[in-house]
């Protein structure tokens, strides 16, 4: 695993706003011309109004002009022990719909890291072509 790749989201952990779950979740994105794009989980009192970190990295750099075809994988990061931060349901969608189906995701903590394929976190997918 790239280490400033995996420093970057580890960093961009500490602005996470886990104020209801008390579960900071970060995410980063590597950009083939090697940038990286991160983001945090922002909870809201209306729970169905909180922003995934995976949502966030990933609205941010669409709304910088990166597209799908410029990023090579994406990291999701959670400082607690044990647990990794697999992604939810939602954030697997957009992954999905805003990411190649082979970018490589990587879900890690300070212990150890498992890796997958867009496309192995969403089988069978719902794409954009999908309601065309």
């Amino acid at each position: 695993m790239n280490q400033e790749f995996f420093l970057k989201a580890k960093e961009e952990s500490k602005n996470s706003f886990p104020i209801f779950s008390h579960f900071p979740v970060s995410a980063a994105i590597l950009l083939k011309n090697g940038d990286i794009v991160v983001g945090c989980n922002i909870e809201i009192s209306s729970y169905g109004l909180t922003l995934c970190a995976e949502r966030c990295a990933l609205f941010k750099a669409y709304s910088d002009g990166i597209r799908k075809e410029d990023i090579s994988e994406i990291l999701i990061y959670h400082p607690g022990g044990d647990n990794l931060a697999y992604p939810c349901g939602a954030c697997r969608q957009v992954m999905a719909d805003l990411m190649k189906l082979e970018c490589k995701v990587t879900v890690a903590n300070d212990e150890c890291f498992e890796e997958f394929t867009v496309n192995e976190l969403l089988p069978k997918s719902f794409q954009p072509e999908d309601v065309r």
